[in-house]
């Protein structure tokens, strides 16, 4: 059994880090527009906070070294094909923490 390590040894202070809860089903995050942004800063974990492959319902995401600006954070639903988004202003140095849920 592989033990999954966290991808933080590159994590620059100076960017924004963002925290998220996906709720209702499996899932994927990515930010929207930004295709220059690396997929290694995303680290998915499980309900329980174990890291994961994948994004898991009931579980979460990490998106570290996001540069200063206003940007868009996607969720997109593998069961339902469903997008959600949220605009957000990520500071320097700051941690966001969002949640997800279906109404």
């Amino acid at each position: 059994m592989q033990i999954l390590q966290p991808k933080w040894s590159n994590i620059d202070a100076q960017k924004g880090t963002v925290i998220g809860f996906v709720q209702d089903e499996n899932f994927e995050v990515y930010l929207a527009g930004d295709e220059n942004f690396s997929a290694e800063n995303i680290t998915y974990f499980d309900g329980q906070g174990s890291l994961s492959r994948e994004g898991i319902k009931g579980g979460g995401f990490i998106i570290n070294n996001i540069d200063p600006d206003t940007h868009e954070i996607v969720v997109y639903g593998k069961q339902s094909e469903k997008l959600s988004s949220r605009l957000l202003p990520v500071d320097e140095k700051s941690i966001s923490i969002l949640s997800f849920q279906e109404n």
